[in-house]
């Protein structure tokens, strides 16, 4: 569907918007049917973002440079997803340094759950 479509980046677009809209219903409410149907409309348009952007490159670069070019967009995807999960994972670290008191790591330890 997304190659027999002049309009390729609508399927960028509309699911963007769609995710977004989505991600404020889970936000805003407690409704399990309204978060369960968020969370089925969050899917479908996740998985039509993916065969879009490859549309995209390869109308771009056409199959010579279609590798290359597909490999350095999924680094900046990766890329962009590592950027904030980090700054989370060190946000919470420096806000809560006894989030594992010594006591439950010597607890573990005897266990034999860390070496």
């Amino acid at each position: 569907m997304i190659d027999a479509t002049r309009s390729k980046k609508l399927f960028v677009i509309i699911p963007g918007i769609c995710m977004v809209v989505a991600s404020g219903i889970v936000l805003l409410s407690q409704e399990f049917w309204l978060v369960a149907a968020s969370q089925v409309a969050t899917a479908i348009a996740g998985a039509a973002i993916g065969p879009a952007t490859a549309g995209i490159t390869f109308g771009m670069v056409r199959q010579a440079g279609f590798n290359r070019q597909n490999g350095r967009n999924q680094a900046f995807n990766h890329a962009g997803n590592i950027r904030p999960t980090a700054g989370i994972g060190i946000l919470i670290a420096l806000s809560s340094p006894g989030m594992v008191s010594a006591s439950k790591w010597r607890g573990w330890q005897r266990a034999g759950n860390l070496q």
